[in-house]
């Protein structure tokens, strides 16, 4: 409400830090009860639906946010986002069950009760009993410590660097392409077009990917999906002269990127036992965030150093190869 009535600009970017973090808390949690809650087959593909969700709601938010922001002015925006945030909470409080696994390892205050409950409604029962918990040890590690400790310094250092090249791979795309489709000759219309396509493969890849994790291994669709995507990235900017040709690999560029997102949001999780889950997935995508503050940024200070953008797309496949090759070393917690 602050934010509403104050017309600060240093107030309203105090509060769109504060909304930032917010949304990224939510983003690991979902990621993670998604995971948890998800049989072994299925699990990429109801992560991909998730995730395939932010695309769907970030189209109808700027749709609604224009129709808002003509009729009301700016405020109305954000109001409308405090509503149906707090309706949201509402639901979760609820309705949304709490981490077995945490519940498990952890074993807060009436854990046993809060598993009875959640183990009868997903129809498994009623009388499962928790684990002895672990006697602490006089020195408690910190979770963020251990992520750099024997057991997953390699893991977490490939995955970070897979989650960096392939979200500075896809802000670059998504924040430069319509700017530099238009400087290459085509109308802002058709520059925004094409844009338009990017976000709609989007969606459709993120559900693809899920489809095909369900057949084969979800690592080794990621894969694919990171190696067919830098040579569809190069084929898309040597294309940018035909306007159908760059509509058909805009949406491929878009599918196959977020199908990328998707994997990652798959893979993220299972690298990580369960007390150390949330904070493994919440660094690797605060991470990610890091390459996809940058991608527009470095893209800005290549241009000014003379770079075709060209040149610039190339550089993105190759980054995305960088992903490819981490990705090849990544081992889940599973498989260790």
């Amino acid at each position: 409400m602050v934010l509403l009535i104050s017309g600060s600009q240093f107030w309203l970017g105090v509060w769109r830090v504060i909304t930032g973090l917010g949304v990224g808390g939510i983003l690991v949690g979902t990621n993670v009860l998604t995971s948890e809650y998800s049989s072994r087959r299925w699990r990429s593909l109801a992560i991909s639906i998730y995730a395939a969700g932010f695309g769907v709601g970030a189209v109808l938010g700027g749709m609604f946010a224009v129709m808002l922001q003509t009729e009301y002015g700016w405020r109305s925006v954000l109001l409308a986002g405090a509503v149906l945030t707090t309706i949201c909470l509402v639901v979760i409080v609820v309705w949304l069950p709490e981490s077995i696994d945490f519940l498990l390892v952890k074993q807060p205050k009436n854990a046993q009760a809060k598993l009875n409950r959640i183990t009868a409604k997903i129809g498994l029962g009623n009388q499962w009993t928790l684990p002895e918990k672990p006697v602490p040890t006089a020195v408690t590690r910190l979770p963020f410590s251990r992520l750099l400790d024997q057991t997953y310094r390699r893991s977490s250092i490939l995955l970070w660097l897979a989650f960096f090249s392939i979200m500075f791979s896809f802000y670059f795309i998504s924040s430069w392409t319509p700017a530099l489709l238009k400087e290459a000759g085509m109308t802002v219309e058709q520059s925004v077009s094409i844009g338009m396509m990017i976000s709609l493969g989007g969606t459709v890849g993120a559900l693809l990917y899920g489809l095909l994790a369900t057949y084969w291994r979800a690592k080794s669709v990621l894969l694919f999906f990171t190696v067919v995507a830098a040579g569809v990235v190069v084929l898309f900017i040597l294309s940018s002269t035909v306007l159908w040709l760059e509509m058909v690999l805009g949406i491929l560029v878009g599918a196959l990127i977020n199908g990328c997102i998707s994997g990652l949001y798959t893979l993220n999780p299972s690298v990580y036992a369960a007390d150390i889950r949330s904070t493994g997935v919440g660094t690797a995508i605060g991470v990610g965030r890091i390459g996809a503050i940058l991608a527009p940024t470095i893209a800005g200070l290549l241009l000014d150093q003379g770079w075709d953008k060209q040149d610039l797309y190339i550089g993105v496949a190759i980054v995305l190869l960088i992903s490819t090759v981490a990705l090849t070393y990544l081992k889940s917690h599973q498989e260790t």
